[in-house]
């Protein structure tokens, strides 16, 4: 009886974190529809301060296949609902 209280509290309490952890994640990637400042290799998401990073390394049109090969990163600079100090 008491192990089986353990264990349901235990998943309770590893949900929570999870919830907690997922709410705090800023959306990465490009949106269809936002505001943007775009330089060169870094586009930079203005409504969160996100850096899209793309550096193209090689491209291809072998038998008319288009074969474009990036490397991109993501970066969040500031967490969504915290204003920046």
């Amino acid at each position: 009886m008491i192990r089986s209280m353990y264990l349901v509290l235990q998943c309770f309490v590893i949900l929570w974190f999870e919830i907690g952890i997922s709410m705090a994640q800023v959306p990465t990637g490009i949106p269809a529809f936002g505001t943007y400042d775009a330089d060169g290799l870094v586009t930079i998401n203005l409504a969160y301060l996100n850096a899209h990073v793309e550096v193209p390394l090689r491209s291809s049109n072998a038998r008319n296949l288009a074969f474009p090969l990036f490397l991109s990163m993501e970066d969040a600079f500031q967490v969504q609902g915290s204003s920046p100090t």
